[in-house]
Formats: C-alpha cells, sequence, structure tokens
C-alpha cells in the first residue's frame, strides 16, 4: 500500500478511534449516574457495556499501531506526532486537528475513569457503613467485633450467622 493511502487510512482510523472514545465517555457518564443511585442493575449494563467498548478501542490501538508501522521509518517513535513532521501541508492541519481531539477525549475519559472509581469506594463505604450499623443494631451497643472479624454480642454469640 503507498504511503499517500496508508496516511489516509491512518485519518479515518482516528476518526473511528475518536467515536469510539466518544461512545466510552457517554458509557462512563451513565456508570456514573447507576454509582451515584447504588443502582446495582444501571452499573452491570454499564459494565457490561464498557469492557465491549474497552475490547473495541483495543482494537483500534492495535491498529493504529500497525498503520504507523507502515508509515514511518525504522528508527521513528510509534506515535502521531512522529507523523506530524512527514505529513504534507494538506494533511497536517487535519492530523494535528485528529491528534488535538483524540488526546482530549483520552484526558476526559480518565478523569470520568477516576471519578466513578472514587464514586464506586464511596458506594462501597456507604453499604458497609449501612451494614455495620446494622449489625450493630441486631447486636446491642455492647457488641464487639471478634478476632474472626464478625460482630459479637456481649454474651458472646456471633450475630451473623454463616448460611452454607
Amino acid at each position: 500500500m503507498r504511503s499517500t493511502e496508508n496516511l489516509e487510512e491512518l485519518l479515518s482510523h482516528i476518526d473511528a478511534e475518536v467515536d469510539c472514545l466518544v461512545e466510552l465517555e457517554s458509557c462512563l457518564l451513565s456508570e456514573q449516574v447507576a454509582l451515584r443511585r447504588l443502582d446495582a442493575e444501571g452499573l452491570l449494563a454499564a459494565a457490561t457495556r464498557k469492557a465491549q467498548i474497552v475490547d473495541r478501542q483495543f482494537g483500534l490501538s492495535t491498529r493504529r499501531a500497525e498503520l504507523l508501522d507502515a508509515l514511518l521509518g525504522p528508527d521513528e517513535p510509534r506515535c502521531l506526532s512522529a507523523m506530524l513532521h512527514r505529513a504534507a501541508s494538506a494533511d497536517h492541519a487535519g492530523l494535528v486537528a485528529r491528534r488535538t481531539r483524540l488526546e482530549a477525549l483520552v484526558r476526559r475519559v480518565q478523569r470520568l475513569q477516576a471519578m466513578n472509581q472514587a464514586y464506586a469506594e464511596t458506594g462501597r463505604q456507604t453499604v458497609s457503613g449501612a451494614l455495620a450499623r446494622l449489625l450493630r443494631r441486631r447486636a446491642g451497643p455492647e457488641a464487639v467485633y471478634g478476632a474472626d472479624g464478625r460482630v459479637h454480642a456481649p454474651d458472646g454469640r456471633r450475630v451473623v450467622r454463616e448460611q452454607g
């Protein structure tokens, strides 16, 4: 394949990556809503969708590396920045615009993912705290945690029974 055709394919491919990241961003926003509401069904749906999108993005990233291999010399780094000096002036602006949009999307997606991790941790703490309060109420205010990590009532009985 000629270099011009490879470059056109790369530009088109970056557009596909941008579309995929836009979809991931949307999915992360849905996930965030589910996390904030402690909506287990919504969270499961978002996680399933996110896994599919991340798999697709991984494939797209792998293909971008292959396209860059075809366009760049053996000693050049395999990144879009290395392509900037090689692109003709007509393609240069398009490449810069795509790279800028791709980088901005990656930063937004990373920020959303970090926020969602924080929401997930907050949700976990909220549920754990509610369960701990529930166990304390059931056992009474004098209940203690035993060496086994379970709540024990003052009379020595375990408050939560294991089901087998």
